[in-house]
């Protein structure tokens, strides 16, 4: 059950974590390289979630929108975005006034082409280190809503779930909530 539960946990992990690198690296590539009144505006909006502890923001949501799968990841992706747009928009902000980016300009690429052909791949990989850091705690934000029971409902096989249900048996079968457990830890 703790192997068939890994296939859920870590879908729903994986798709947290790339729909929001996907939205907040776009939101942090428009917000860095146009600048002014744009970038305030959403770095107010990205401040206002911050404020926010992660798993308190996400329960909320998660409780508005009900329990599944797809409501427990969009709860989650509507605060994990914040952390892709801010280290996207800070590194655009380093990068923008480049000579290559002046370059790219004096060509007359537009602003898609210079957004997605020379800044995306310069902040891929600052993106890329931070989706592999962002799993584990992903996987537990998804374990602990789960043991709210707002992730998968019964008969689904989810860590969170799971050592929800074994939590009563802890005296007869630690089993129960143990190997979930380590699962997460590990």
């Amino acid at each position: 059950r703790v192997i068939a539960g890994s296939r859920i946990s870590l879908t729903i992990a994986t798709a947290v974590v790339l729909i929001s690198a996907l939205l907040g690296t776009l939101i942090g590539l428009m917000s860095g390289y146009v600048g002014g009144v744009m970038d305030s505006a959403l770095m107010r909006i990205v401040d206002i979630f911050l404020a926010f502890p992660t798993i308190v923001f996400a329960l909320a949501v998660s409780t508005v929108l009900g329990t599944g799968q797809l409501n427990l990841v969009i709860a989650i992706c509507c605060i994990q975005w914040t952390r892709y747009a801010r280290l996207c928009r800070g590194e655009v902000i380093l990068l923008k006034n480049a000579e290559y980016i002046e370059a790219a300009i004096a060509m007359g690429n537009s602003r898609a082409s210079i957004l997605f052909k020379y800044l995306l791949p310069n902040v891929a990989s600052k993106i890329l280190i931070m989706i592999s850091l962002d799993i584990g705690s992903v996987i537990l934000y998804c374990a602990s809503l789960s043991f709210l029971g707002m992730g998968a409902q019964p008969p689904m096989p989810d860590w969170g779930a799971m050592i929800s249900d074994g939590k009563d048996y802890l005296r007869y079968a630690p089993w129960m909530s143990l190997f979930p457990g380590l699962a997460i830890a590990f």
